[in-house]
């Protein structure tokens, strides 16, 4: 029982699937403090808004985190049983109904934003700020959905390495060239094209290891 819990390989294991989350997360992080901070360079209405956008993207992902849990444990079982079948049926399940989740989420509040967005400022400018970028939250939750199913997937598989050079590959890569743009241009529009390519770049190279985790 001692030498199971002192596993010297076991123990290395753990400390290096901590240290990737950690990495990972780090870099997600970094990514929406740069978002907020470069919106509020295009002024107060835009840094409110924006703030406000991003509470329904805080928000959504509480729920497609559910999923994520789920699909972390569940890959792991198969995983551990090598049940390639299971592992396949697993990603198109959580992955439509992650998708799917997150498409309502962007197209309630899309279709419906001043009574939404009236229930969380009391500011009329701001509301009308956010309807001109209200638009961004389908392909950034969209996008962001298949990112976090497949976040709780190989955090399932115990793939650590994956999920760190996906999200820092995704934020040097996806999101921040076109961050620096859109503050250079004092564009919001381009901003919220940044975040969205930040989710399709973690949601593609995240992608781009499933097959190599079905092997």
């Amino acid at each position: 029982m001692r030498s199971q819990l002192w596993n010297p390989q076991a123990l290395k294991g753990l400390f290096l699937l901590n240290r990737d989350i950690l990495i990972r997360t780090f870099a997600l992080i970094l990514s929406f403090a740069l978002f907020t901070n470069f919106s509020s360079m295009l002024g107060t209405q835009t840094l409110a808004a924006n703030t406000l956008l991003l509470q329904v993207v805080t928000l959504s992902a509480y729920f497609i985190d559910g999923i994520a849990f789920a699909t972390e444990s569940f890959a792991g079982r198969y995983y551990g049983s090598g049940s390639r079948t299971g592992l396949q049926q697993l990603l198109w399940v959580g992955g439509g109904t992650s998708i799917g989740l997150g498409l309502t989420f962007a197209g309630v509040f899309v279709l419906f934003p001043q009574p939404l967005f009236g229930l969380l400022t009391s500011h009329d400018e701001v509301v009308v700020t956010v309807q001109r970028y209200v638009g961004w939250l389908i392909p950034t939750l969209g996008l962001g959905a298949i990112a976090y199913m497949l976040d709780g997937y190989f955090l399932g598989l115990t793939a650590g390495r994956i999920l760190r050079n996906a999200t820092v590959l995704a934020a040097i890569i996806g999101f921040l060239p076109l961050a620096l743009v859109a503050a250079a241009k004092a564009s919001a529009h381009l901003l919220w094209l940044a975040l969205a390519g930040l989710m399709a770049a973690r949601a593609l190279t995240l992608l781009w290891a499933v097959p190599q985790s079905l092997r």
